[in-house]
């Protein structure tokens, strides 16, 4: 393959990953709309659900209402 078609395959690859990134940045906005019209928060539960009983740390977050919340982390603790 002489620099040229090298050059013109780069390029379409580039393209190609382009277009995938634009398409996750749409995907994105679209889940962050559909949260925002469904009075919805970001909720960090990560403590909730180690009970620091391992020495490993997981982030986790919980999407929904205040009150979805509250039931989790009540659940949460009902159950132990």
């Amino acid at each position: 393959m002489d620099t040229f078609e090298w050059a013109k395959n780069d390029a379409r690859q580039q393209i190609k990953y382009l277009k995938k990134y634009i398409e996750n940045i749409g995907n994105k906005q679209a889940i962050i709309i559909l949260i925002e019209n469904n009075g919805w928060k970001e909720h960090d539960v990560s403590d909730e659900n180690i009970h620091n009983d391992t020495e490993y740390r997981l982030a986790m977050n919980f999407i929904g209402t205040d009150e979805e919340h509250k039931q989790l982390i009540k659940n949460l603790y009902d159950n132990e």
